[in-house]
């Protein structure tokens, strides 16, 4: 009997003991994910690993300013809220150049906001024959689509990224 005891709070010490670690520990910081094949292979990363659900950290993107990037024409306010949206241009910036260890100056772009075209260099693909999905489905611009009465597809600017989404990008 005496054993039982000392045993139970032994178990209660030790749970009373870790209540201070599981009080204070972090959230996991909010995710997105990428994916970049071409001809249906996974790109390569420059660690060496393949680019299939690549995690990026939403934080690390907020970092990254457009206008350092000469993209400051893509900046977009989604609920004209007077704040710019982190968007799936800063995750190909930072998969680009972090991820893959390309240059952003090689990637180039043109087309007004909400229309903008990878002609060549996003993720070394050679031309601008490339897909994307974005989780899982073509992406629409809902605000656009209102605006102009009928469904149009969203571009890397106007696609708003939030905790646990994912984009696949295939060049072809």
């Amino acid at each position: 009997m005496k054993k039982r005891i000392v045993t139970l709070l032994l178990a209660l010490v030790l749970v009373i003991g870790l209540l201070p670690l599981a009080a204070f520990a972090e959230e996991p910081n909010d995710v997105v994910y990428i994916s970049v094949s071409y001809d249906g292979q996974f790109k390569t990363a420059s660690d060496g690993s393949n680019m299939a659900y690549v995690p990026v950290e939403l934080e690390k993107l907020k970092e990254i300013d457009l206008d350092a990037y000469n993209m400051g024409d893509y900046k977009y306010d989604a609920d004209d809220d007077g704040n710019y949206e982190i968007t799936a241009l800063h995750l190909y910036i930072y998969a680009q150049e972090t991820i893959m260890g390309l240059k952003w100056a090689d990637v180039h772009a043109s087309g007004a906001q909400g229309s903008i075209y990878f002609e060549t260099g996003l993720f070394g693909f050679p031309d601008a024959n490339l897909n994307y999905y974005y989780n899982g489905a073509f992406p629409v611009d809902e605000k656009m689509s209102a605006e102009w009465g009928y469904t149009v597809g969203a571009t890397a600017d106007h696609i708003v990224l939030k905790n646990g989404d994912c984009l696949d990008v295939a060049g072809f």
